[in-house]
């Protein structure tokens, strides 16, 4: 039954990329001004920090505000339309709804431009404050938990290691890991990491400053009062990245062992990861993102890009960029300037522009400002990049059928 319902689909996406594969579309960046110190070549905001007046919660948005000397907005419409690369929301828990969520989803769809978004929250506001202050350190390991598999995969470097998920080997990874994964079922309040086998509030202990990423249905819910998300951060977790609704998880770009988070780095951090995931998402299945973060969106796993830049080149209407000695993995490539082209390729990998209406599994991009910001799934090495100011005649059509079907 899922193999023909899968067929269906798939017939469906064909024939809507023969109707569509010719469509276009544009998006327009509102403009207002930089810090100057912000070392980016864009018109947009870096940072906004947002809360209610009347919040309980609102002294720390002030405490916020005043530490970095950057914007603090009242309202929804008014930060998103300071058109913000990241926007801190500090709210406590019983402010926060699935509708204050999905309004806010709605409203970022709507902008044009992706919003990079972390809420400030905890079960007090002192534990709000320890979340945006704590201090995060990539240490090497990541970690995916399959729950439908019953197994940990434990990666340091290119070792692996597996072991059977129980409580125990869960508790013992959760002390030993900096990045981990979630893959299986769950709920506001916990994960179910099996048909008899629940992990819930009461079950987590202190954690280290790890960051935890879960590709199970709603588990992003802070105002559940044992809310298995905001339950990691306030026991020391420096983010907990989830789903307000229920995910279609071959849509989740990089997920779930593909560690996508694991070579961000200042110019390209984790909340312009998850914007690029969601984008992903909009464009196969949701109508508007709503894969949300606790803690800051600002955090990046490296020191420095994961790669050498050793050619930037323009001809004509075309760029071209090589890069040298980049790992394996999902490769986050920031281009200054780069989102004046339509259409980029990366040699051997994939091809996608701005009129491509399907979801790539392989490649993704987003645009701030004059930047361009890509991620792609890389089998290591050098890489190259070519960027053109218009697509291809005969791509749009190809590459429609292709990713109709790509999942």
């Amino acid at each position: 039954m899922a193999n023909r319902l899968h067929l269906k689909t798939s017939v469906l996406c064909l024939g809507a990329a023969i109707l569509f594969c010719c469509a276009a579309f544009s998006k327009e960046i509102h403009q207002v001004t930089q810090p100057e110190n912000s070392g980016r070549s864009t018109a947009l905001l870096e940072t906004v920090i947002l809360s209610d007046s009347l919040d309980a919660y609102f002294p720390l948005a002030l405490e916020i505000a005043d530490r970095e000397g950057v914007r603090l907005e009242l309202g929804i419409e008014g930060a998103i339309d300071c058109d913000p690369v990241f926007l801190l929301y500090v709210i406590s828990p019983g402010a926060l709804s699935e509708q204050v969520l999905t309004e806010l989803g709605i409203a970022m769809r709507e902008r044009g431009s992706p919003v990079s978004v972390g809420f400030i929250t905890g079960s007090t506001m002192e534990s709000a404050r320890r979340l945006y202050l704590r201090k995060y350190s990539y240490s090497g390991r990541h970690t995916a938990i399959d729950a439908p598999g019953e197994k940990i995969t434990q990666y340091r470097g290119d070792s692996a290691a597996v072991v059977p998920l129980d409580s125990t080997n869960l508790q013992q990874t959760l002390q030993n890991t900096s990045y981990l994964c979630y893959s299986g079922h769950g709920g506001g309040t916990y994960w179910r990491l099996s048909e008899e086998m629940i992990f819930a509030f009461d079950d987590l202990g202190p954690i280290p400053p790890l960051v935890v990423a879960s590709g199970a249905c709603q588990t992003f819910r802070p105002w559940d009062g044992a809310s298995i998300a905001m339950a990691f951060t306030d026991r020391g977790a420096a983010a907990y990245a989830g789903f307000l609704f229920s995910p279609a998880p071959y849509y989740h770009f990089g997920f779930p062992e593909g560690f996508p988070l694991r070579f961000t780095h200042p110019d390209f951090p984790i909340g312009i990861v998850m914007a690029l995931q969601n984008r992903g998402s909009e464009t196969s299945y949701a109508r508007f993102p709503f894969y949300f973060m606790l803690g800051d969106p600002r955090i990046c796993f490296q020191h420095d890009e994961p790669h050498l830049l050793i050619e930037d080149r323009t001809s004509g209407d075309e760029r071209l960029l090589r890069f040298a000695g980049a790992p394996k993995g999902f490769i986050p490539v920031r281009i200054e300037g780069g989102a004046a082209y339509s259409f980029i390729e990366i040699e051997g990998v994939a091809a996608a522009g701005r009129s491509d209406p399907f979801y790539n599994s392989r490649l993704q991009f987003l645009d701030l400002g004059k930047d361009r910001y890509i991620l792609f799934d890389h089998a290591g090495g050098d890489f190259t990049i070519r960027l053109r100011d218009t697509e291809p005649f005969f791509w749009a059509a190809s590459d429609a059928l292709i990713d109709a079907l790509d999942h």
